[in-house]
């Protein structure tokens, strides 16, 4: 870093800290919350996890799998899944 984008990092970092009360756990958490928001988002536009994993599961690797095992397979990694962006895992 030159002395300039140096010294302009630490004052914004001080006015953060300072004015602002930030810290950067703070900045981590609600870039950890806005992502899961965003997942939550698109798992919901796109008719649900479970969907999602089947569809992944139809895929040419697994093209042989029986649709009922592909359903509980699928079932069973989107609750594991929905667990883990709610915090219960």
């Amino acid at each position: 870093m030159s002395d300039d984008s140096g010294n302009r990092y630490k004052m914004f970092r001080n006015f953060m800290v300072n004015e602002l009360g930030l810290r950067r756990e703070d900045l981590e958490e609600w870039a950890k919350e806005s992502v899961a928001e965003e997942v939550r988002k698109f798992i919901e536009i796109s008719g649900g996890m479970e969907k999602l994993v089947v569809k992944a599961l139809q895929g040419r690797y697994y093209g042989d799998i029986r649709e009922d095992i592909r359903v509980r397979a699928a079932r069973l990694v989107a609750d594991h899944a929905l667990k883990v962006l709610r915090g219960e895992e």
